[in-house]
């Protein structure tokens, strides 16, 4: 905010500066960029990032697993932490998976209750790969809570778009909202790589209730991908296999989620 900046030759402007990196896009993720306060222009101040500083490539480049700055620029890395190897995680989370440890679930929503915030989805333990769509953000809006804490929205009106905890976390939480050429909300979309390690809750608010028309529903779709049992042959003449199952639980002294891993009988006939 001390240095001034020479728009015309020799001639020093002063501002006040914000972060502006909701903004950037390849490499300039990895540089200090700027937006002047209630401008709107933005510059690259300083130096670059140090080397190994998370930058956020597009949600749709499926070509890295994460992006990394290296030299000033915004490299990809796959999930093996190898330079353009392309390995990616895959809907179960295993890098460099073909999607057959885990099973997709999937589901809709039009419901709602008019000026209030329901639950319609919490999301499973473990679970990867969340997907949430709303393709009516007129007159509804989603809302998550964390731990029952809103992360997004959560006062009565729709979010700006935001990655919680940060865009530089692994556990991320990523919230878009699409506005059309008048600048109306459009749609709206959440996603969560995972694996989930905390309670998440997925809530959608209308405005007005079904009397109104069709056009006053939400329209959410949402998928996501839980682990599968595993299966292990026992070699038992009276029980040809036992399966592993999990179950969630919580520790009433810390308040802690964990998995617990238990097997599941199964009794065959010779």
């Amino acid at each position: 905010n001390q240095q001034p900046l020479f728009l015309t030759p020799d001639v020093p402007s002063f501002y006040q500066w914000t972060p502006a990196i909701e903004h950037a896009k390849g490499n300039a993720l990895c540089k200090y960029t700027c937006k002047a306060e209630e401008k709107d222009f933005m510059v690259s101040r300083g130096d670059n990032f140090k080397d190994g500083t998370r930058c956020a490539q597009s949600s749709s480049d499926l070509s890295a697993a994460y992006s990394l700055c290296v030299g000033g620029r915004c490299e990809k890395f796959g999930c093996d932490g190898m330079l353009n190897s392309g390995k990616r995680m895959d809907h179960c989370g295993i890098c460099g998976g073909d999607h057959t440890t885990c099973s997709e679930q999937n589901g809709t929503f039009s419901k709602g209750t008019p000026k209030e915030y329901i639950t319609f989805l919490t999301i499973p333990l473990n679970s990867t790969t969340i997907y949430i769509l709303n393709k009516n953000s007129v007159f509804t809006h989603l809302a998550v809570k964390v731990n029952n804490k809103y992360m997004v929205a959560g006062k009565g009106s729709i979010s700006s778009n935001i990655t919680y905890p940060s865009v530089l976390e692994d556990q991320q939480i990523n919230y878009h909202i699409y506005l059309t050429e008048d600048n109306i909300p459009d749609s709206e979309d959440i996603y969560i790589p995972g694996p989930v390690q905390e309670i998440i809750e997925i809530q959608v608010y209308r405005k007005y209730g079904a009397e109104y028309g069709e056009v006053t529903n939400p329209h959410i779709s949402y998928s996501y991908f839980i682990p599968k049992t595993e299966t292990i042959d026992t070699g038992s003449a009276m029980c040809k296999e036992e399966q592993v199952g999990y179950q969630i639980c919580r520790d009433q002294n810390t308040e802690a989620w964990t998995r617990a891993r238990f097997l599941l009988q199964c009794f065959g006939h010779g």
